[in-house]
């Protein structure tokens, strides 16, 4: 569940998003409501989605003190209040569909399953879950150290777990399914992060300063050995996170000062055996990959300075990124969806006429389609949209036109129908 991220290799509204939520923790962690509900509210203002979870999030949250301060509510939650009632419109225009049906399937089956099906994050709530028993069980050796936002940081791991939990329970209830849009599970990072704050504050305590239970204990281990399992069944990306879990059940079962030292090794050698697994990624990140490479610097320089800006291509539907460096308008591809629910109706739609098929299960199996149309399929799609170019990538698609190549290169082709 926490398979969704903290922090992206390229820059999105997410990731500005992301930092405010950080700040915004940090701040009510320290007891400082109002800078809370400020960095709340500007993280609010960069991604409506963090908007409104952050409002739900941090109000679960001060309630979850048995207590309601009023006044403390107001200084968390009234800055993104404000900033809501700013973004109500699109709010409200992005609620209503002539076939919300049709709009809901497309985005939970169609778009992005990984986002919104409800089958992946219920196979994701027991590792979601061990986490926190995780945190649990190293409570007291945390507390140990003294620190007064200990408390404060369970309390938020708790509550962020349960959030996403009753939302995976929520939207696996048939009728419910649209409440998927929410996109919870944005929260589950968070609520792991707090988990594993407590994790190691733990293993950094004096484990024999610790008042542990057998119970703890056993709950420690339980969940550990889960966290593990999962990591080895699912992906080595959370090898180094897992450590851990594993470090702190090491350090209660053992109760024994050497064991710290135990557990920074086990935590070195963890992240470098995670080092090692990804060092050809760290070596050439994307950061510092140029915008493109090869036949396609020369594809966008032509279409950049050779066609007009008002220029409309169809091009194949896995081409993403065409858009965005050609600077052209496309009929659609398959990663830049809209959000309103008739335009993504339309966006299924122009999909399908592209690849000459009433429907498609899934945005893959559009993709594969496009590599086995013919020539008179292609000319067929072009003419419905009215395009200026035709693209094709000679190593995927076999179809060739018989209209004027205004370009080609080793790897792409481009036809000029006007």
């Amino acid at each position: 569940m926490a398979g969704s991220y903290l922090f992206s290799g390229y820059l999105q509204p997410s990731s500005l998003a992301t930092l405010g939520w950080l700040a915004a923790l940090l701040a009510w962690l320290r007891d400082r409501p109002l800078f809370a509900g400020v960095w709340l509210a500007l993280a609010g203002a960069c991604h409506i989605n963090f908007l409104l979870l952050g409002i739900g999030l941090f109000a679960v949250v001060e309630l979850s003190a048995g207590r309601v301060d009023l006044r403390r509510l107001a200084a968390v939650l009234g800055p993104s209040l404000l900033v809501l009632a700013a973004f109500s419109p699109a709010l409200i225009a992005s609620a209503g569909a002539h076939d919300p049906d049709l709009a809901l399937h497309i985005l939970v089956k169609f778009h992005v399953p990984g986002h919104y099906d409800p089958a992946r994050f219920r196979r994701w709530v027991p590792l979601h879950i061990a986490w926190l028993v995780v945190a649990w069980g190293a409570l007291p050796l945390a507390r140990a150290a003294g620190h007064p936002a200990v408390d404060r940081l369970w309390r938020f791991a708790a509550a962020a777990t349960a959030v996403c939990v009753a939302a995976t329970a929520i939207v696996s209830i048939p009728p419910w399914l649209g409440f998927t849009r929410l996109y919870v599970w944005r929260i589950a990072p968070f609520a792991q992060l707090a988990s594993q704050l407590i994790v190691i504050a733990a293993v950094l305590a004096p484990v024999a300063a610790a008042a542990s239970s057998s119970r703890r204990t056993l709950a420690l281990l339980i969940g550990a050995a889960v966290v593990l399992v999962e990591t080895i069944h699912l992906t080595y990306d959370h090898l180094t996170i897992s450590a851990y879990g594993l470090v702190a059940a090491v350090g209660l079962a053992a109760k024994r000062l050497r064991v710290r030292t135990l557990a920074l090794v086990l935590a070195v050698a963890t992240c470098g055996v995670a080092l090692a697994i990804q060092r050809d990624t760290l070596a050439d990140s994307p950061l510092f990959d140029p915008e493109c490479a090869g036949s396609d610097c020369v594809l966008i320089d032509w279409v950049r300075t050779k066609t007009p800006v008002d220029a409309v291509f169809l091009v194949p539907p896995y081409m993403s990124w065409f858009r965005l460096l050609g600077e052209r308008a496309v009929v659609a591809d398959t990663k830049s969806p809209p959000l309103y629910p008739d335009e993504l109706v339309e966006w299924y739609r122009r999909l399908c006429a592209m690849v000459d098929a009433p429907e498609m299960a899934t945005h893959e199996a559009v993709e594969a389609r496009w590599d086995t149309l013919t020539a008179d399929q292609v000319l067929a799609a072009a003419r419905r949209f009215d395009v200026d170019y035709v693209l094709l990538y000679k190593q995927r698609s076999p179809a060739r036109l018989t209209r004027p190549v205004a370009f080609e290169s080793d790897g792409y082709v481009v036809y000029r129908l006007r």
